[in-house]
């Protein structure tokens, strides 16, 4: 599902993402996205399909990821012969990390909204054509023996917010063309660029989504200087909840430099994000307990100590920047504190769905 594309750190993307907004227009546009010459072959709406009174829909295959770093000045919707309501075009990022571990089934972490484009209501049974300005990250895959670099790859989705009105589907001979999420995620519930991924996956659909665009490099020379990549087939896993890759997770928590105090810990926390990293910080006396069914039936599992909550407490670190987060500790954590000397400790942010834990030496 992944394209290659340019490399900048992942703290910069966001410049990056303001730099392709406010390029200036080239003539050098490629059209990347679904075919729209077939007919539109569904009358599926949200409702009958998911439940709900909207969705989001992308493809698969052909992929709807931008060939190359630049921005989007046009997008093209088909509709068939069914009334019409409104629809809004979005641009999502996942990430990609080579796992060495397992060669050939790379660690994929989806879906991130980076942008909410125009809303528009298209015309019945006809393509519409709506003017955008989109910027889009392609970065390029990293080499195969590289498992700490992680590519962010950019591609469209077009969100129905209309649980009646029917979604723009052909049918597709790829067993999985089109994934789909109910409700569709809105600015007020999931600001962008957001730090969380979206829920409300529905799996994938043998159908193809109606909808191509329009990218212009940020040189006019084509390309931008990426190639894109052959796509993972068709079944490979996408992880959309639990814990990140190494490299993708949203903050950095350091083994050193925290603090302890009779009453309170301070652990500094890096936002490795392109927007704020907020959630929650807990600290513990053990590592947490492992949660798979088979891990939790062992005889080590049942005879080990549950891990004590020693505090916990909200936080919000801007994108790219370290903050000493305080924690107020509780009457295990106070008693912990009056030891003497250094104390290690774990700790886990959880920013949305994904935590990441860290063994952590305190020093008075």
């Amino acid at each position: 599902m992944l394209r290659r594309l340019l490399r900048p750190s992942l703290v910069l993307l966001a410049g990056l993402v303001l730099a392709l907004t406010s390029a200036a227009p080239s003539s050098a546009a490629t059209t990347f996205g679904a075919d729209l010459t077939p007919p539109v072959t569904s009358t599926a709406t949200c409702g009958q399909a998911f439940g709900t009174s909207s969705c989001l829909a992308y493809s698969v295959v052909p992929t709807s990821f931008a060939p190359f770093s630049g921005v989007v000045r046009t997008v093209r919707v088909k509709t068939g012969d069914t009334p019409q309501r409104p629809m809004q075009v979005l641009v999502l990022r996942q990430y990609y990390q080579n796992n060495l571990q397992n060669p050939g089934t790379p660690n994929i972490f989806c879906c991130f909204v980076q942008e909410y484009g125009p809303t528009f209501t298209p015309q019945r049974n006809a393509i519409t054509e709506v003017p955008a300005t989109l910027g889009m990250v392609e970065q390029p895959v990293p080499a195969s023996g590289d498992g700490n670099t992680v590519a962010a790859g950019d591609f469209l989705a077009l969100s129905v917010l209309d649980g009646t009105t029917a979604i723009p589907l052909t049918s597709s001979p790829s067993p999985v063309g089109a994934a789909f999420n109910a409700p569709a995620p809105t600015a007020p519930s999931t600001p962008a660029p957001s730090p969380n991924a979206i829920g409300g996956g529905q799996g994938g659909r043998q159908a193809t989504v109606m909808l191509n665009a329009d990218i212009e490099p940020l040189d006019a020379g084509g390309g931008g200087g990426a190639t894109p990549v052959v796509p993972p087939a068709p079944g490979t896993p996408v992880q959309t909840t639990g814990p990140a890759p190494a490299a993708t997770k949203p903050v950095l928590l350091k083994q050193h430099g925290g603090r302890l105090t009779r009453k309170a810990a301070s652990l500094p926390v890096t936002c490795r994000l392109t927007a704020t990293c907020a959630g929650m910080l807990t600290v513990r006396d053990r590592a947490p307990a492992v949660t798979t069914r088979a891990a939790a039936k062992s005889a080590k599992a049942k005879k080990a100590k549950k891990p004590v909550v020693l505090g916990t407490a909200r936080f919000s670190v801007a994108a790219g920047r370290t903050k000493a987060v305080t924690v107020k500790l509780n009457a295990a954590g106070r008693m912990l504190a009056r030891r003497h000397g250094k104390q290690t400790v774990y700790e886990t942010a959880t920013v949305g769905t994904v935590p990441v834990t860290t063994k952590v030496v305190l020093r008075r």
